[in-house]
């Protein structure tokens, strides 16, 4: 099924998606053309999820979601452009999320992170605009470690996790 058209913005958008069903839920993101963008692939996965996904949106327009699933589903997306932050150091979860965003200063800071699941576990810092900072791991399996990482500047960033099991992430 593919959605009706809609207005993006350029710069994040995040996409929250609920689905019931046993088989694959894919949802790619088309731009008025027909044509993929940036990251194209927003879902991919089997049996029933909850979850989240930001994507940078490179250029305005109009965009759709070609959606393919074997149940009911729902995906809102939303465009926040965040004046301010906590500065949040800690976060957990359970599989594919995106974190709220955090205000971190620049400089050189220690993501330690934990993974109990058994498939991919990869993390990437996102600035408030999508944009990839840079990627924190990307791993099969449980995964306990560290990375440490140069922040460019003061800013409000988030973080995208796709993971099949319990994590943990805590910035130093």
């Amino acid at each position: 099924m593919a959605t009706e058209p809609f207005d993006l913005e350029s710069g994040l958008a995040l996409f929250k998606m609920s689905y019931q069903g046993e088989r694959n839920f894919i949802v790619k993101l088309l731009d008025e053309d027909g044509g993929s963008l940036g990251e194209t692939i927003i879902a991919n996965e089997i049996g029933s999820f909850e979850g989240s996904n930001a994507t940078q949106i490179k250029a305005a327009g109009q965009h759709l979601l070609d959606v393919q699933a074997s149940g009911p589903w729902t995906i809102t997306v939303e465009q926040p452009r965040p004046s301010s932050a906590p500065q949040t150091t800690s976060f957990s979860g359970n599989g594919k999320t995106t974190t709220d965003f955090f205000h971190l200063s620049g400089g050189l800071k220690r993501f330690n992170l934990t993974h109990q699941g058994s498939r991919n576990f990869i993390v990437e810092l996102l600035d408030s605009n999508g944009a990839r900072v840079d990627g924190l791991t990307n791993v099969v399996g449980a995964f306990d470690g560290s990375k440490a990482v140069r922040v460019p500047e003061d800013s409000i960033y988030l973080l995208q996790v796709n993971a099949d099991g319990p994590w943990t992430i805590q910035v130093e």
